[in-house]
């Protein structure tokens, strides 16, 4: 039994390569068939995508969106960057930033004006040219200027907490506990982070959670 590994960053995913192996200088190797070959395909690239949601910025008028792209091996982040397509309300979005480290790859789309109406971001991931063949697609509303609601609700299992993101600034006075509530969990505790509610639980929350607004 023979195991042969090629680590190689020149390999591209969901590839097919026919692959020559010269066996002659192996003592047990009869003679008449020193070279070994067969075709082989690489694995297709796999990827997966984060996304945190929609959020205020400092400027109440302007949301930002933030996500992260993760792979199982380095990219080149000229190729990360070029997978993802941002258009807001149907253009293309204004402001997109990248900061990369290591396998992890994380993106925010940034300034983006609260009109009238709701608006509508589109975030497109085609990861065709590195060898990834399922494209993904993400359509978050960044609510009207001046409208209060609930923009996203995320549970955070590492820091034990669920978090809610609103429209508008919070009041860090605002008795939060008379307006969310987990149900099945009376011992809890809420910070406000100016347009957001986090709500911790010590040991923290384990399953599927219901959150009344």
């Amino acid at each position: 039994f023979i195991r042969i590994e090629v680590k190689s960053e020149a390999i591209q995913a969901n590839t097919q390569y026919k692959v020559a192996i010269d066996l002659s200088e192996l003592p047990f190797v009869v003679d008449g068939r020193p070279i070994l070959r067969f075709s082989l395909r690489s694995r297709p690239m796999e990827w997966k995508i984060h996304m945190d949601g929609a959020r205020l910025q400092a400027n109440p008028l302007y949301f930002e969106v933030k996500g992260q792209l993760k792979f199982p091996r380095q990219m080149k982040t000229a190729q990360v960057e070029q997978t993802l397509n941002a258009t807001f309300n149907g253009k293309a979005a204004s402001q997109v930033t990248w900061k990369h480290r290591g396998r992890v790859h994380k993106f925010a789309v940034k300034n983006l004006l609260r009109g009238k109406t709701d608006g509508s971001l589109t975030l497109s991931f085609n990861g065709a040219r590195i060898g990834i063949t399922t494209p993904h697609r993400e359509d978050i509303r960044i609510p009207a200027a001046n409208e209060f609601s609930v923009v996203e609700i995320n549970a955070d299992i590492d820091k034990n907490r669920i978090r809610i993101d609103f429209s508008e600034p919070l009041d860090r006075k605002l008795d939060v506990k008379a307006f969310l509530q987990v149900k099945g969990h009376e011992k809890l505790q809420y910070t406000v982070k100016r347009s957001a509610v986090e709500i911790f639980k010590e040991g923290g929350f384990v399953g599927e959670q219901v959150v009344t607004v």
